[in-house]
């Protein structure tokens, strides 16, 4: 078999054992054979030359699917793994190569979510480098990009909420936050706050919604005004209390008193959902009731929160505060990490403190830059200080 022949039979094998995995997961519309089926003739008529937008209509013609279903396909394509090829004989998987391709033909039918991945790649790539962002938006060329741009502004004059906000994040971008800010405005007043459980794509890269972009730009300037801020919290209450979103109920929290019951709903909720920071600020809160819990206790409201923690034996609630910093830790906290070597050199242990002053100066993943210098100094000084003193003769 040629190079060529061989990739083609490995990225076969391997896109058809992620689909049943996916189908699996019940996220796909189809059997992990349809979908394959689907695949090929959406390839076989690119060939053909068959244009982008009518090639995926006639596919949804002919299965019965929504254009969003294909894009849906396309989404994971480009998080299948590929062989090792320490020879650098075979071409490369033709995966990401398929996934753009369906997704610029899923936008170019007006599709609003493959329009969103190719922009959302673009946009975080050039704004925050993000690793995976970059990788998919190498597919793209600058007129790809220009035509999705083209069509988020069509979808967000039509009315669409989702487009709206992403222009509005181009144009902030380039400076014109009046206007970007009128777009969050709008698409506020039209979004959906119904809880979709796969709108967007578990697999989509991630997009701002209008109730974290409207006040993440009111709040930007260096002294916001009290209207700046009452409109923020409104329309971070709205995203909370009416969409569900937890980062929306971590970004609200910051507008309460650490010390009230409302803070703790809304660092809870945005813990619960993995938040990493909102895990170690928890754990920082609930050390505060441990050291002083009549102060907490004073509220009604609080007395009725805390009761689960406080009702059980002395130390319950510091158990539950070293449990959060050790949910925030193996999310790759480094802080929080921090937090629980003091905590386990109060009570002894000093073997399992030692082990998190190691994981803490073990370097960031590749290609990420050292997001808590200043604690892994601090760290390691404290395992260097610990191996002077057990040096020491007796």
């Amino acid at each position: 078999m040629s190079p060529l022949q061989i990739r083609m039979d490995i990225d076969r094998r391997n896109r058809f054992g992620f689909l049943t995995m996916l189908a699996q997961e019940k996220m796909l519309m189809g059997a992990p054979a349809l979908c394959d089926k689907i695949i090929n003739d959406f390839l076989a008529s690119a060939q053909n030359k068959v244009d982008p937008a009518t090639n995926v209509r006639q596919i949804s013609k002919r299965y019965g699917w929504a254009i969003v279903d294909i894009t849906y396909l396309a989404l994971p394509l480009s998080r299948i793994s590929d062989v090792k090829d320490p020879s650098a004989r075979l071409p490369p998987s033709q995966h990401p190569r398929i996934s753009a391709s369906l997704l610029l033909a899923c936008s170019a039918a007006r599709d609003v979510m493959a329009t969103l991945q190719i922009l959302s790649a673009h946009f975080l790539s050039t704004e925050y480098d993000m690793p995976q962002a970059r990788d998919i938006a190498s597919h793209f060329s600058t007129a790809n990009i220009n035509n999705c741009m083209a069509m988020m502004e069509q979808l967000a004059e039509e009315g669409n909420a989702d487009c709206m906000t992403m222009q509005g994040r181009f144009l902030e971008k380039s400076g014109r936050k009046s206007e970007a800010k009128a777009l969050y405005r709008r698409a506020l007043e039209t979004a959906s706050l119904k809880v979709h459980r796969a709108w967007p794509h578990p697999m989509a890269l991630p997009w701002v919604p209008p109730w974290r972009a409207l006040p993440t730009l009111l709040l930007s300037d260096q002294n916001p005004t009290p209207e700046a801020r009452a409109e923020a919290k409104a329309a971070l209450e709205k995203g909370a209390f009416k969409a569900d979103d937890p980062l929306a109920f971590y970004q609200l929290a910051s507008f309460e008193d650490k010390k009230s019951p409302i803070w703790l709903k809304c660092m809870s909720k945005a813990a619960a959902s993995g938040h990493l920071e909102a895990t170690y600020q928890l754990g920082h809160f609930y050390m505060d009731v441990s050291s002083d819990s009549k102060t907490f206790l004073r509220s009604t409201k609080f007395k009725k929160a805390l009761k689960f923690a406080t009702s059980f034996k002395e130390g319950s609630v510091k158990l539950l505060a070293r449990e959060w910093f050790e949910v925030a830790a193996s999310g790759g906290h480094k802080p929080a990490m921090f937090e629980l070597v003091k905590l386990y050199d109060d009570c002894g242990d000093r073997k399992s403190a030692s082990e998190y002053l190691r994981r803490i100066m073990e370097p960031p993943p590749a290609g990420k830059a050292e997001e808590w210098q200043l604690v892994v100094e601090e760290a390691k000084k404290s395992l260097a200080n610990r191996k002077l003193v057990r040096a020491k003769p007796v």
